[in-house]
């Protein structure tokens, strides 16, 4: 089950805590989520504490396994308004992999992602002098950002009496839908995208071939970013949303991702308001608190096994959340993970036999995998996940706890 966690959430957590994420979540690691905890170089530390070991302690609890980083929001748009469709289907978007061949099969192998092994540097406090200059910069910029200014321009349209945060999103929506004035809409939808001017033409001239349609039916995520952009916009306008808080640009920042997830977790007010006016019935916002509590309970569960048990290894004994008790995570799999009780009461049992297929199997591609690493790279081959048979992510051996 794919899951957003906001900082304030990674950060809530204990290590024992942040473990069972790992085990029963997958967490979509989101560049605004990094970008936070890099800008932490920059804030002053809590007493007795330096900012290495603040943003230290918070990436020690990031899910070494089964965490994936999302592709950045502004490249998504941009393909999607070149034509390059962009799947909103609650799972990450991760960049493209090298296409290998593999005993007739096709591999996308990305080795370990530069996200992932910032991440591993920085649990160790090892910052590289451009991620030091960077945090200063978004800090900065952060702290020059002006939305009282936004409020200001964006008054005196009739949209000061939209009631309450519901009324400002069907707003957005209305704007955004531009019956009647679709062509103004789609150059501002361009404006507030932040669209580079080289790519616009071909833009518009692709537009214009398809008849001028709806964004929403021309490129649906650049569609669904324009209305995050537009009720933030408004929510200033009518004073829905602090104009005072800038760190409120950064906490709607994540909503741009919440199609790559099916769940969204955060302590933080705005988001429990708004995030919920943009997710589906097919995605659940969680507040961080019972979050945090569920994996509390779920440790003092999994902690109370036998020993004879717990000498499997959580992979094994915890594969699957527990069948009785009250755990919020167990109900969340009940909404999304349907029939998973079933395969949690009835497990395949990995005998020798099973594993010596499975590494048959897959020995074309670790063959195919080893003999790439080090080897000239050639032109990309064009792949879509229909063609690709096994995806091959890098993860260094984790020296965290284990349970």
């Amino acid at each position: 089950m794919i899951i957003i966690c906001d900082k304030s959430t990674i950060q809530s957590l204990n290590m024992d805590q942040a473990f069972w994420l790992g085990i029963h979540y997958r967490a979509n690691i989101v560049p605004i989520f990094l970008t936070e905890v890099l800008a932490d170089l920059r804030k002053r530390p809590p007493e007795g504490k330096t900012a290495e070991d603040v943003v230290a302690r918070i990436s020690a609890k990031v899910p070494p396994l089964g965490a994936f980083p999302n592709v950045y929001h502004g490249t998504l748009v941009l393909g999607d308004l070149l034509g390059h469709p962009v799947e909103m289907i609650r799972v990450p978007v991760i960049p493209e992999g090298q296409i290998i061949e593999a005993g007739g099969r096709v591999t996308s192998y990305h080795g370990e992602m530069p996200e992932s092994a910032a991440v591993r540097r920085w649990r160790k406090g090892d910052f590289l002098g451009v991620e030091r200059d960077y945090a200063k910069v978004w800090r900065d910029a952060l702290e020059k950002l002006d939305l009282t200014a936004i409020r200001k321009a964006s008054q005196g349209h009739g949209l000061l009496k939209l009631s309450d945060l519901a009324a400002v999103k069907a707003a957005a929506d209305d704007i955004a839908l531009a019956n009647g004035r679709r062509y103004a809409v789609f150059k501002a939808a361009l404006e507030v995208l932040n669209i580079p001017m080289g790519y616009r033409p071909a833009i518009l001239k692709r537009w214009k071939e398809q008849g001028g349609p709806a964004l929403r039916d021309f490129a649906p995520y650049a569609d669904y970013v324009f209305r995050c952009e537009v009720f933030f916009h408004l929510a200033i306008a009518t004073g829905k949303i602090d104009a005072v808080r800038t760190s409120n640009r950064n906490d709607m920042a994540y909503l741009f991702y919440l199609p790559f997830c099916r769940v969204f977790t955060s302590f933080d007010r705005l988001h429990a308001s708004v995030a919920p006016l943009f997710m589906g019935e097919d995605q659940a916002f969680v507040p961080g608190q019972l979050l945090k509590e569920d994996l509390a309970k779920l440790n003092e569960y999994y902690r109370a096994l036998p020993d004879e048990v717990r000498a499997k290894g959580a992979m094994q004994y915890a594969a699957y959340p527990p069948l009785e008790g009250d755990y919020l995570t167990s109900a969340l799999y009940d909404r999304f993970e349907p029939g998973w009780r079933e395969h949690a009461r009835n497990p395949i049992k990995l005998t020798p036999e099973i594993s010596q297929a499975v590494m048959e199997n897959l020995r074309p591609v670790i063959d195919a995998v080893e003999q790439h690493e080090g080897a000239p790279r050639a032109g990309p081959r064009i792949a879509t996940n229909d063609d690709v048979f096994t995806f091959v992510i890098e993860r260094p051996p984790d020296p965290g706890k284990k349970l």
